[in-house]
């Protein structure tokens, strides 16, 4: 069986590679925004590319809020954005709930 420190280690790990990821993802999207002549990692080559998917109208609000309340929204936010979010709050609450659990488990 895993021990739960191995699987809390696993958690951050995967939590700060897919900060990162999206912090990237992020940054690309908005340099392709103010500088159309600007080049992503992710852009191999010229049939292996992600600067039209940076620049569909999928990379913010997942396509669907721009579609439901229009573009100029204020939460219709680059996904890279939300990515970094989610895994901010995603390893904040793994750290609260560890907190909450050991107190409860030192009472015992």
């Amino acid at each position: 069986m895993v021990e739960l420190s191995t699987i809390n280690m696993i958690i951050k790990i995967y939590a700060l590679a897919g900060f990162c990821v999206a912090a990237y993802a992020f940054y690309a999207e908005t340099s392709l925004e103010n500088d159309p002549d600007f080049k992503p990692l992710c852009d191999i080559r010229d049939y292996v590319n992600c600067s039209p998917a940076f620049q569909s109208p999928y990379a913010k609000g997942f396509g669907i809020v721009g579609y439901v309340f229009g573009e100029d929204v204020f939460f219709n936010v680059p996904n890279g954005l939300v990515g970094m979010i989610f895994y901010t709050v995603s390893f904040l609450l793994k750290e609260y709930y560890l907190r909450g659990k050991s107190s409860v488990l030192s009472k015992r």
